[in-house]
């Protein structure tokens, strides 16, 4: 029997389901990640906030824990949101796979946003100017 790649490469709802199976299974480090996201928005934000508005008499360790406890509300009520739409409309596992996926897009936008943060805040202006640029983009 000849392989086939579009039965290994091409079967994303396998795919996806088995990366459900472990992340579910592994409910903690994906708990981890879901509040690194948050922090690493929070810092980020924090970030742009002092950068758009320098006037603001805020130190920056207090924008980062508004912006810490903006972010984790919206994320806690986008998630409660979309749980209950998924209940009222009796498409529960096509809310949890919506929830998964897009969750699982905030853990990996953190762990992409963190060398660009660290860019940002340790660098002079030409460096700084371009991570902020990628991270726009």
């Amino acid at each position: 029997m000849l392989f086939r790649p579009d039965t290994s490469f091409f079967r994303r709802s396998l795919k996806q389901r088995q990366l459900k199976k472990q992340v579910v299974q592994n409910s903690l480090p994906s708990l981890l990640f879901n509040i690194f996201f948050v922090v690493t928005a929070g810092i980020y934000i924090a970030l742009s906030v002092q950068r758009i508005t320098p006037a603001i008499n805020f130190p920056f360790w207090q924008l980062f824990i508004y912006a810490v406890i903006l972010v984790g509300v919206v994320y806690l009520f986008k998630y409660g949101i979309l749980k209950f739409i998924g209940w009222v409309f009796k498409v529960t596992k096509l809310a949890d796979n919506y929830i998964f996926l897009i969750f699982l897009v905030n853990k990996i936008l953190a762990i992409l946003l963190l060398p660009l943060i660290i860019i940002i805040a340790l660098t002079g202006k030409p460096a700084n100017t371009i991570a902020w640029t990628l991270s726009g983009c």
